[in-house]
Formats: structure tokens, C-alpha cells, sequence
């Protein structure tokens, strides 16, 4: 595999974890439409993943999860490297608490970074995935329309998995609704700063889905 990563991220984690594309076609089909629409902008990738997914069989949360990925995803000189949007569409009928979003996120990025590095740089053990969400300010400057039941920032500390195989701290932001018999959580995530531009388009995403009522 060369270096700057070009297989969609789907694909190659079907590669690592063993799937057939036959069985990720028939799981795609058999999957309901999502009562909501998630915007994709040009140039930016989307795919689709059954939760709980191969790569982290012992999270609780099940559904699916739909990504959007930045043009940048896979080129470390690229100012979008590793931003991306993911709304985790869960069974559920109450919000989860602070910790237990850290829990199912840790389980999440631990079995990814072990699973790709698996089938790219074999003996190499990822460093123990730690992530640290706070309760977010910026809450309270959200229109009361687009406003969550919760939201969180923080960060990610992992080994990055597809490119650099090297210690990275991933940025989070956090969206978490509840709505009828689901739950959903909403990540933007980039190992650039806060202010950066990138974040900009991923709130964007994140700010333009639309539930059925």
C-alpha cells in the first residue's frame, strides 16, 4: 500500500477486518432509509457502516453510521488530513452520558487503529486509544432550533492508522440528540485546531442535517 492512503475507507476496512464486498453490498441493501438527510459536499467522500462495525464487535450502540469525508482525508499535507463528519445513528431511548459516549468512542477508535494497522504494518500495537470530552460552551450560542441535547468537545490521542502509523491527537466535537426510539451522535473530528477552516465546513455538515420531525 503506498503511502497517501487512495482506497475509500470503507473499502480498506473491509480489506483489514475480513468482509466480503458481497456481504457489505447485501448489508447496505438490507439497511432502512435513515429518516434524515446528511448534506455531501462536492469533493467530499461518504459511506455507510452497520454499528456495531467488524473492526469493534463490543460497542453497545447498534445502527449505523454514515460518514462524510474531507477531500484532504488522506494526504498528511493536506490542511483537511483525518477531518471527517460521522453521525452514529443508535438504538436507544435516552442520551448517553459523558462517560459513556467516552467509552463506546474509545472502543470505536481503539478497533480501528488495531484493525487497519493489522494489514498495513504487521507487530506494530497501537498506543491504548484515550479520549477526554467536556461539556461545550459553545451550547449556549446555538439557535434554539439546531440546538442538541448535548454537545462536547475534546480530543482523541491514538495511533493513526492509515497513513503516518504514528502517534496522533485527533479534535472532537460532539452532537448528541435524542429522537424517537434513537439516539444520535454527531462527531466532527480533525487534528487541526478549533479555529481552523476545515472545522468550519465540518459544523457546516453537521449544522445542515435534517431530522424528520
Amino acid at each position: 500500500m503506498s503511502r497517501h492512503c487512495t482506497l475509500p475507507l470503507f473499502m480498506l476496512l473491509l480489506v483489514c477486518c475480513g468482509v466480503s464486498s458481497a456481504a457489505s453490498a447485501a448489508q447496505s441493501e438490507a439497511e432502512s432509509k435513515a429518516p434524515y438527510q446528511m448534506p455531501s459536499p462536492k469533493g467530499w467522500r461518504k459511506e455507510r457502516i452497520k454499528l456495531p462495525p467488524a473492526f469493534a464487535p463490543k460497542m453497545n450502540w447498534k445502527g449505523h453510521e454514515d460518514l462524510r469525508f474531507a477531500p484532504g482525508m488522506f494526504n498528511p499535507k493536506s490542511d483537511s488530513f483525518l477531518s471527517y463528519d460521522v453521525l452514529f445513528w443508535t438504538e436507544g431511548e435516552r442520551v448517553p452520558t459523558q462517560k459513556e459516549l467516552q467509552q463506546e468512542i474509545t472502543m470505536y477508535y481503539q478497533g480501528l487503529s488495531k484493525a487497519v494497522l493489522a494489514g498495513r504494518k504487521a507487530g506494530l500495537k497501537p498506543l491504548q486509544a484515550v479520549v477526554r470530552l467536556k461539556a461545550s460552551e459553545s451550547l449556549d450560542k446555538t439557535p434554539s432550533d439546531k440546538r442538541p441535547d448535548a454537545r462536547y468537545a475534546g480530543e482523541l490521542i491514538w495511533t493513526e492508522p492509515f497513513v503516518t502509523a504514528t502517534k496522533q491527537t485527533l479534535r472532537l466535537e460532539l452532537d448528541v440528540r435524542k429522537h424517537d426510539g434513537r439516539i444520535s451522535v454527531f462527531l466532527c473530528a480533525s487534528p487541526q485546531t478549533f479555529d481552523a477552516r476545515v472545522w468550519k465546513q465540518l459544523r457546516k455538515i453537521r449544522d445542515d442535517v435534517k431530522f424528520a420531525k
